[in-house]
């Protein structure tokens, strides 16, 4: 509704940076409601980056300590 009203107060006061700024909240809101939808996968595909980060570096140090002894 603020979007709404914003883009409506620049088309009748002709200004046209009240109406972009209320195109940007207008495109903002899916935007926002994407991320909070998709925050689960986000937040999986983390995990999931610092498991298979944590694995390398355990592989890693494991052969480094076998080329030593």
């Amino acid at each position: 509704m603020l979007s709404l009203a914003t883009f409506v107060a620049g088309v009748h006061g002709r200004a046209w940076r009240l109406c972009v700024i209320g195109l940007v909240m207008a495109a903002a809101i899916p935007a926002v409601t994407w991320i909070e939808t998709s925050a689960t996968l986000i937040s999986f595909c983390f995990a999931m980056f610092l498991v298979v980060l944590l694995a390398f570096f355990m592989a890693r140090r494991r052969t480094s300590l076998r080329t030593v002894a």
